[in-house]
């Protein structure tokens, strides 16, 4: 069986790698694995390396709405331990070690080959999506460059995410120009039900999830909608 270790799992949220020089100095200190969170990250980089290769495991998703998707459920784990590896596809595959051996507790979770193929598809297009998405996140900060959290040099902006005291008042006045936004995320997780009897208090965290908001950042959208985006969002926090 794989042992249950402590690990440090930083999160690459919104595409936006994490700090992983802090990561890995605590992971050394505290003699742990790093398992990277790097499900909305496909394809970005923290000093010129890939996430996902950084920590001891790297996951990511291929849902629908990721920057990389296998048009359905689907995920990735990535690491160069080998018997870590050998021990994750036997446990992927119920457990076998053999067509015909169990030697562990497994699950069903293979990725089929219709969404193989097109996660296949996906992958040759995913270095010019990123590029997009952080052309139209660069056309944006242009026109309000105040209301944008932080990116890395590496982000490839799977959400693109403004942060603004008024933001329910900018949301609005998007929404009345055809423009929608979203929340991600609008309860923080210490506030979900099942974390509620830990009492936790989290005032930045509260903070943020009052403030924030997710612009358009599909690469699909054309010069002339982020142009428009662009303006809504210079008019309504002048």
């Amino acid at each position: 069986t794989v042992p249950k270790l402590p690990t440090l799992r930083p999160v690459h949220i919104y595409g936006n790698p994490c700090d992983w020089d802090s990561v890995r100095a605590r992971a050394d200190e505290l003699g742990i694995p790093v398992v990277e969170d790097a499900c909305q990250a496909h394809g970005a980089e923290w000093r010129g390396r890939k996430v996902g290769s950084l920590g001891t495991v790297g996951c990511f998703s291929f849902y629908t709405t990721k920057n990389m998707t296998v048009l359905g459920d689907g995920g990735m784990i990535t690491t160069d331990d080998g018997d870590l590896a050998r021990a994750l596809a036997s446990m992927r595959d119920n457990g076998r070690v053999s067509p015909t051996e169990h030697d562990r507790l497994g699950y069903t979770m293979r990725l089929n080959t219709a969404n193989a193929a097109a996660g296949r598809v996906s992958l040759r297009a995913l270095d010019a999506n990123n590029a997009r998405r952080r052309e139209i996140a660069s056309a944006y900060r242009k026109r309000a460059p105040d209301l944008f959290l932080q990116a890395g040099e590496g982000a490839v902006f799977h959400q693109i995410v403004a942060k603004h005291p008024r933001r329910d008042a900018i949301r609005t006045a998007l929404e009345r120009r055809g423009i929608g936004t979203a929340m991600h995320y609008p309860t923080p997780i210490h506030k979900q039900p099942l974390y509620r009897g830990a009492r936790l208090s989290l005032p930045v965290a509260e903070r943020f999830a009052e403030q924030i908001m997710s612009l358009p950042s599909f690469p699909q959208l054309s010069m002339e909608q982020v142009g428009q985006v662009s303006d809504c969002l210079a008019e309504a926090t002048s």
